[in-house]
């Protein structure tokens, strides 16, 4: 998908990169929730900057393939964050907790939709027709408990049917939880 908008020059440089080449370094773990490809072949990566003792919503992004970044600030807490693009519908989805008693710490407001906490304690499903970027989306609550730092949602090829790993506090211990959906 991306290979089509670099110059000769950077797939070359593409091509001579044999082992892992640091380019970037991300705000926050890019494990979790943060990283998506949009539809135009850009990679983002979501996270918060401190800047004189105060957090902001950013992102990095590069257009080709990784080998160049650049920082852009985003002030509005309705943009949508990193999404994943559903193979079935070609909707955007994403799956994020609020937990309104959590908004006092940085870390506690969604990197995916900072509004989201103004939402009753629970998980919800993000849906958009234009992803990351756009302020267009839909919200479901999908449960009522708060699970902690759900990844971005990975669709089963082999079958309709989404995966998402999450995880919870069980009798004191952090316990994995994984979410199942045949919905598209």
């Amino acid at each position: 998908m991306m290979n089509k908008n670099l110059s000769e020059n950077d797939r070359l440089l593409l091509r001579s990169i044999f082992a892992p080449e640091v380019a970037t370094v991300p705000f926050s773990d890019s494990h979790q929730i943060n990283m998506c490809q949009r539809p135009d072949g850009e990679i983002r990566h979501y996270g918060y900057k401190k800047i004189k003792d105060e957090y902001h919503r950013v992102y990095i992004a590069s257009k080709d393939a990784g080998l160049s970044w650049k920082t852009v600030f985003v002030s509005d807490k309705q943009e949508n964050g990193a999404m994943t693009q559903s193979p079935w519908s070609g909707d955007f989805i994403a799956i994020e907790r609020s937990d309104k008693h959590n908004t006092s710490c940085v870390r506690f407001e969604s990197l995916i939709l900072p509004v989201l906490n103004q939402e009753p304690k629970g998980v919800y499903v993000i849906r958009s027709n234009q992803g990351p970027g756009s302020k267009e989306h839909t919200l479901k609550k999908i449960s009522d408990s708060v699970l902690l730092y759900p990844r971005q949602p990975i669709p089963m090829l082999s079958r309709k049917r989404w995966l998402c790993v999450t995880q919870k506090w069980d009798n004191g211990a952090l316990t994995p939880v994984v979410l199942l959906s045949d919905d598209d």
